[in-house]
């Protein structure tokens, strides 16, 4: 409700839907109205880890969550 141009750039991730019924909807409405705003938005969805296993992805280097949050920072740092 307090999204404007101003929001920063903003990458949102979900895991499974066993782990968070609808975490994937309200990820993606969220996305949409980011979107909308004009704010640079990217949705990952993640098909398997649980809210733990995304935390586990950050500290390995070769899981592709990691790396496309690394990709998204290095984005950000060119801009």
């Amino acid at each position: 409700q307090h999204i404007d141009p101003d929001t920063p750039p903003t990458e949102i991730a979900c895991g499974t839907e066993e782990d968070n019924p609808g975490s994937c909807e309200r990820a993606s409405y969220f996305e949409r109205k980011l979107l909308a705003a004009g704010v640079w938005a990217r949705l990952i969805r993640e098909n398997g880890p649980s809210h733990l296993g995304m935390l586990r992805a950050l500290l390995d280097p070769q899981d592709p969550l990691n790396k496309e949050l690394h990709d998204f920072i290095d984005r950000l740092e060119k801009r």
